[in-house]
């Protein structure tokens, strides 16, 4: 089977590159900063969501945008994600799978919307990934995926 998907050969472990100490922060880059404020802006008007997860949340800068109170960030860097929690955001510092999705919606019934950026290109198992994702996300919810793509690159 053909596919357009690009994946590296030497597979490095999640644990390993995303611990407790993460030197990436988004809000070191206005750009970011400009755009997560532009996109949320666009989210809100078109989609009006009334509870979002971001996955992947890294130091809060989409997130910032929304009310802490609804919203939930999951982020698996434990020092990266001591800032949303500082921040006053709900924040799970875990990586996201189903015991997580399930833990999440025994307390939330309704999620409208699931954002995520730069995360999935990270995943190896991208079955688990979506299966969780399905699980939390009401029926008539928003899934906004960002990622890099290689198409730019040729």
């Amino acid at each position: 089977m053909k596919t357009k998907l690009v994946s590296i050969l030497n597979i490095i472990s999640a644990k390993k590159m995303f611990d407790d100490k993460y030197p990436y922060r988004s809000s070191m880059s206005k750009t970011m900063l400009n755009s997560f404020k532009k996109l949320a802006q666009r989210i809100k008007k078109t989609f009006n969501p009334n509870f979002i997860i971001e996955i992947g949340s890294n130091d809060g800068s989409f997130i910032k945008n929304f009310d802490k109170k609804r919203a939930i960030c999951v982020e698996p860097c434990a020092d990266v994600a001591k800032i949303t929690k500082k921040m006053g955001y709900k924040t799970f510092s875990n990586f996201w799978n189903m015991k997580l999705a399930k833990k999440i919606k025994s307390k939330v019934k309704k999620i409208d919307l699931i954002y995520s950026a730069n995360t999935l290109s990270h995943i190896q198992d991208l079955d688990s990934v979506f299966n969780s994702i399905i699980h939390v996300l009401s029926k008539d919810g928003v899934l906004i995926i960002e990622d890099p793509s290689l198409l730019e690159c040729f």
